[in-house]
């Protein structure tokens, strides 16, 4: 699987259309610049998986 995506190329890509996005990406601000939404959230935290929050 890795070489299949090793090999990939937009030219080749027939779905390049498809998948492109048209939108300009947000501008990010540095996480110490925000103001922490409740007492739990931890400024360290980099990932979550999203399964734990439906538990």
């Amino acid at each position: 699987m890795p070489d299949k995506f090793l090999a990939w190329s937009a030219e080749n890509d027939k779905d390049l259309l498809y998948n492109k996005s048209n939108v300009p990406l947000a501008k990010r601000i540095s996480s110490k610049k925000l103001s922490p939404s409740n007492q739990n959230q931890n400024k360290k935290t980099k990932i979550v998986a999203l399964s734990m929050m439906n538990s």
